[in-house]
């Protein structure tokens, strides 16, 4: 092969990652998904909205201070708008980002809203705040709301609906680099700064911590010499450098999107203090499923909904 031969085809490829059209309905279950669990995410802040974020909160103790406060909606509406108001609205924009209606604008609330709390509250600023303002920001730029929402829905309805071209991908791919960066950038720390993570130890002392522990039963982890806690120890830098490798190959996609789903699902189910930000990695792996596997496994769950629809009313009916 020629060196033109291969700058051609470095070019077609790089033009085919980045510029491609696609088909955005992964994209709009990432929305749904997304959405709901910022929804879910500002119920749980309502008790302490006022603790974190109000000018007499939290904020208001020296050792707290944030000099990028003056980057928040916060700062620059103090004497004007009671901080309660931004709870409402950072609510209602997560449930219009989820329905797909107004969708542009109400990515942009929500990245606002998202960049002002990280900006306001350093002890309240936790991952899932730096996911979501990231997940949001290449949000502005993808079309979140083409595909399963009110405004194609509201579109159609009013022959607005024209049959379009499929979008450009560029914006999609940049939310799945800075995406699989997380596990490309935490691996490393993870090795350098830990040993537990090379002798297996790692989920055996956040297991042992009552602080982290949500299991019941940490006895699990602790017998037979650690053997559980270094199977998941070891599986997880596994499933986490497998997905950063091997993600952007269609065969082994949907296996290593399982097995960083069932990471997460566990850390979910096993650990207290990071239920958001590992949700949060759960919803953002929507965004490497193909179009094809999205309708595919809808389709079946429409066919099973059927189903059990029509044998429901076939029991009433001979009752």
């Amino acid at each position: 092969m020629g060196a033109r031969e291969l700058g051609q085809r470095l070019v077609g490829g790089w033009n085919s990652f980045w510029f491609e059209r696609f088909d955005p309905l992964a994209l709009g279950v990432f929305r749904i998904f997304l959405g709901s669990l910022i929804g879910v995410f500002y119920l749980a802040l309502y008790p302490n909205w006022e603790r974190f974020y109000a000018a007499d909160g939290v904020a208001s103790l020296n050792q707290f201070a944030n000099p990028d406060d003056i980057w928040s909606v916060f700062h620059w509406t103090e004497s004007i708008l009671p901080v309660g108001v931004f709870w409402w609205v950072g609510f209602g924009a997560a449930l219009s980002f989820a329905l797909g209606w107004k969708t542009r604008w109400s990515t942009t609330v929500l990245f606002v809203l998202e960049s002002s709390l990280l900006n306001r509250s350093l002890p309240a600023m936790n991952g899932e705040d730096v996911a979501f303002r990231m997940l949001l920001f290449w949000g502005l730029f993808a079309p979140l709301g083409q595909s399963l929402s009110l405004d194609s829905y509201l579109r159609k309805r009013r022959g607005q609906w024209h049959r379009r071209e499929l979008p450009v991908i560029w914006a999609m791919r940049a939310m799945q680099v800075n995406f699989a960066l997380i596990y490309a950038i935490s691996l490393p720390y993870k090795l350098v700064d830990d040993l537990s993570w090379w002798n297996g130890d790692a989920l055996y002392y956040v297991i042992a911590n009552d602080m982290w522990r949500r299991w019941p039963w940490p006895e699990v982890f602790y017998g037979f010499g650690g053997a559980l806690s270094k199977v998941l120890t070891y599986g997880t830098l596994l499933a986490e450098t497998g997905f950063v490798l091997l993600v952007w190959f269609s065969r082994p996609r949907l296996y290593i999107l399982a097995a960083v789903a069932a990471l997460h699902v566990g850390i979910a189910i096993l650990l207290q203090g990071a239920t958001f930000f590992t949700l949060t990695m759960v919803s953002g792996l929507w965004l490497f499923v193909p179009a094809e596997t999205a309708r595919g496994w809808g389709n079946w769950l429409a066919l099973h909904y059927r189903k059990g629809v029509s044998k429901i009313r076939r029991y009433y009916t001979k009752g």
